[in-house]
């Protein structure tokens, strides 16, 4: 087996709460039968207690067991909100219990302009956020968001969206490529919670 690395921000963050797992074991990817769905015990999910390989056939394993990614998208940090979308319809715990019904994965495009635009002390405009959220910054209901999603064993992939948070220019244009993404990696990579 290999092991397999998981290193940028475009990763998956990995301090998280510990949760009961379930795993899919396709029949063909590692033993003979039919797909099968089994719960594992309840397993604290920090970046130290997890090692991802591979089977000689391919397949992700995550602490010796198939993980199959069962993503959803939650957009909003990525544009001039800069903030997920929808937390002042319904509270953040509500979604993500409709969420993890289905899905084990949450990726959360950013801009590089959420992160340099000072997160630590921005707070974003209190009627797109509600339930609680409204005096947080954007980072406290960031870690807010990564503590809830780490209760339900729901990873979260930070996916580095763009530069300026609106139509950009392509990112790998070669004026715009070092933009920003030295700082941006810094600033995120010093928080506890992201891996």
């Amino acid at each position: 087996m290999q092991s397999l690395r998981i290193a940028s921000v475009a990763g998956l963050l990995l301090s998280m709460a510990c949760a009961p797992v379930s795993a899919e074991v396709p029949g063909g990817a590692l033993r003979g039968g039919n797909s099968t769905t089994r719960s594992l015990a309840p397993q604290c999910l920090y970046k130290d207690t997890l090692e991802w390989t591979s089977s000689p056939n391919g397949a992700v394993l995550l602490n010796g067991n198939a993980f199959h990614i069962k993503g959803i998208s939650w957009f909003g940090i990525e544009k001039g909100e800069e903030m997920l979308h929808g937390l002042n319809k319904r509270p953040m715990g509500d979604i993500l219990d409709f969420v993890k019904t289905k899905f084990n994965v949450i990726r959360v495009p950013f801009s590089v302009k959420f992160a340099l635009s000072d997160p630590l002390t921005k707070r974003p405009d209190r009627y797109i956020v509600g339930f609680g959220l409204e005096d947080k910054t954007s980072f406290e209901i960031l870690d807010i968001f990564v503590a809830e999603c780490g209760k339900r064993g729901i990873f979260i992939m930070l996916d580095q969206h763009d530069i300026v948070g609106e139509k950009a220019e392509l990112w790998y244009e070669v004026r715009r490529a070092g933009e920003g993404r030295g700082k941006t990696f810094s600033i995120e990579g010093n928080r506890d919670n992201l891996g």
